[in-house]
């Protein structure tokens, strides 16, 4: 019987133990104890007083003092589950000695005025027991005391030609209890369950929270700190501060590359300032830096390179991550802890986007120190030699060029691995569709699709580096703005099926031409329809219109321009930030930064699309602004980007 109802109040634990399931039960017992004991203890001498002063049964002495030694008893367990005294191990066992008691007192009366109407107390003490009691063990107990009392008590009496009625009327009693102890405690337990893991869900979008806004922070810092020794210093206390649990400590090579060197750290650093660690499988930190990989332990003695003396003491897990740019490793990054398993896979990949950040950090620091001890001499050469003034000046402009020169560099430094990825992975796809083997066919269009998507992510940000040193490079022509629309609309014809968007664009065929860059004008709209495309709703429209008009402005006299607006029936965008849309890195909403795709709803994306817009936009010497109702992600109030390109002429641009 016990068996059977265990099964039949099984749930779904939703990922939660049985153990915690237990606890949350008793602990719910727990804070009603108090207030049942309570209960039943007025209950008891209320009964007490009515049975010696109304009543007066027969027994009434008898049935009164068991009351009134009854309600003392409650009482003394409720004062002593208010101060805490039972243990929550013993919570069932205390409510049932108090129903017991209760149905003590039941059965001495019934027994003493062998009356069958007595039977309806039983049938409420057992009411009580389905709705109070949430362990099926104890339940099956007292319901089976409550019948077995009953029946002594028809022993004690048979004549009574009432017994078949109420004989019927207890066995629907037990059922009903029995159904609505099932309900409730299956009611209990799915809300508990529920409220488990909505509290281990909340703690790991925190724990999440945490290490994004850490690597906002790093990102920061690495802006606007150049000295390298105060940067580590402030991103190792940085993460020591998300993460209080966790040992930080920051490695860089020395100019031989032989040891590393630990740079300054946070207060619950690792090792002192200048400790050394030699490269290579002597240790994990050296493995890590000889061998560019991640490592991730649970269990750190369980690893062959462990090495005591490189650890704090009873350290349990460890992750340690190479700061790698490129092919390149600057260093590594040691996070440990003296609980096991306090990494998770989720933490791997954050941290590592820390340690390519830190990597950027080393590599900025060392360009910075060559550029800073440059200054420096060429600061003494001007101060000794004023008659090499011209020559200090060349050197300056030479100088700035280099750092323009820097963007050009880094961009070849990522395209050239990307060519040979790209070149071997087409490879190994012609080869698998030769071979006809489906599995790698799909892992080779999987690696081709992350190259085109990081080579689009390389593009942005050169085409926004160029913006930002206005080196953009316009070849000048006219474009018909609707065989452009076009080209576009074809572009997004599958992305548009697969999400059931519609693309409505007007007839464009009447307006002028537009004097431009026809490559920059395309990634104008790309952009922008990328946008919209984005945060619209599966099912939603967008709609692209243009007019040509007179620009009457300051800067713009009675100039013949052409609007473009694109609007949509998206999320729309917070009214606050109607310019801030149009800044490098800013995200409309919270962004599903799992996504794989730019035109997933609201996917994943570099935050840089309006920014480029806006700076092609302008080296047309046209205008871009954004309108929107507000952003809300359940009436969809939509926005519209708005775009005013000039016609000019060849004559007029010369």
């Amino acid at each position: 019987m016990f068996r059977w109802l265990t099964n039949l109040l099984k749930t779904d634990l939703l990922g939660t133990t049985a153990v915690e399931i237990d606890t949350a039960l008793r602990q719910a017992q727990m804070n009603t104890l108090p207030f049942i004991c309570a209960s039943v203890g007025v209950f008891a001498w209320c009964y007490a007083a009515f049975q010696w002063f109304i009543l007066q049964e027969a027994g009434a002495a008898v049935l009164a003092a068991v009351a009134l030694a009854s309600g003392v008893i409650f009482f003394l367990l409720f004062y002593s589950s208010q101060q805490g005294w039972v243990p929550l191990a013993w919570v069932y066992r205390v409510l049932a000695f108090t129903a017991v008691i209760c149905l003590a007192n039941m059965l001495l009366r019934f027994y003493i005025t062998r009356d069958p109407k007595q039977t309806a107390n039983l049938i409420l003490l057992m009411m009580g027991i389905g709705v109070i009691v949430l362990s099926s063990r104890w339940f099956t107990v007292l319901t089976a005391l409550c019948l077995v009392g009953w029946g002594v008590g028809v022993w004690l009496n048979p004549t009574s030609a009432d017994w078949p009625y109420y004989s019927i009327i207890m066995l629907t009693t037990a059922a009903s209890t029995l159904v609505i102890h099932i309900a409730r405690v299956r009611n209990y337990r799915h809300s508990e369950v529920m409220r488990l893991v909505e509290r281990r869900q909340r703690e790991e979008l925190h724990r999440l929270a945490l290490q994004l806004e850490t690597t906002s922070e790093v990102g920061q810092r690495i802006t606007s700190i150049f000295d390298l020794d105060i940067l580590l210093h402030q991103i190792a206390e940085l993460i020591r501060t998300r993460n209080p649990n966790c040992f930080v400590g920051i490695y860089l090579p020395n100019p031989t590359g032989i040891y590393m060197t630990a740079r300054p750290s946070s207060a619950n650093s690792l090792n002192p300032d200048g400790f050394h660690l030699r490269v290579g499988d002597e240790g994990l930190v050296g493995w890590v830096m000889a061998n560019g990989r991640a490592l991730r332990l649970d269990d750190v003695t369980q690893h062959p390179h462990y090495r005591p003396a490189e650890l704090i003491p009873h350290t349990r897990s460890v992750l340690i991550l190479p700061l790698r740019m490129g092919t390149h490793v600057h260093g590594v990054l040691d996070l440990q802890s003296q609980q096991a398993a306090a990494f998770s896979a989720e933490d791997e990949q954050l941290f590592q986007l820390i340690a390519d950040q830190i990597a950027i950090a080393v590599r900025n620091g060392q360009l910075y120190e060559q550029t800073r001890h440059f200054n420096e001499r060429l600061e003494k050469m001007v101060a000794e030699r004023t008659a090499e003034l011209q020559e200090a000046y060349r050197r300056l402009t030479q100088l700035d060029q280099t750092k323009a020169d820097f963007i050009s560099i880094a961009s070849h430094e990522l395209r050239t691995p990307l060519t040979i990825i790209s070149f071997n992975n087409q490879m190994l796809l012609q080869e698998a569709l030769g071979r006809h083997q489906p599995e790698n066919v799909r892992w080779a269009e999987g690696i081709r699709d992350g190259v085109l998507r990081i080579s689009s992510v390389i593009e942005s940000m050169l085409d926004v580096a160029q913006i930002d040193t206005q080196s953009l490079a316009l070849h000048w022509g006219t474009v018909p703005l609707y065989a452009l629309m076009g080209k576009l609309q074809e572009q997004f014809h599958v992305v548009l099926a697969q999400r059931r968007l519609t693309l409505q664009v007007a007839d464009l065929r009447p307006l002028p031409p537009v004097w431009g860059d026809v490559k920059a004008l395309e990634k104008i709209f790309y952009h922008i329809l990328v946008n919209a495309i984005k945060y619209t709703p599966d099912g939603g429209q967008i709609r692209v219109s243009g007019r040509a008009f007179t620009l009457n402005m300051e800067d713009y006299p009675a100039t013949p321009a052409i609007q473009m607006r694109i609007e949509d029936t998206g999320i729309g965008i917070p009214t606050d930030a109607l310019d801030l849309i149009f800044e490098k890195f800013y995200q409309t909403g919270p962004v599903l930064l799992h996504s794989s795709g730019q035109t997933s709803f609201k996917g994943g994306g570099s935050g840089l699309g309006l920014a480029i817009a806006k700076g092609l936009v302008q080296a047309h010497g046209g205008l871009i602004w954004a309108e929107s109702d507000g952003y809300d992600e359940v009436r969809f109030p939509g926005s519209t980007i708005t775009v005013v390109l000039p016609v000019g002429t060849a004559e007029n641009k010369a």
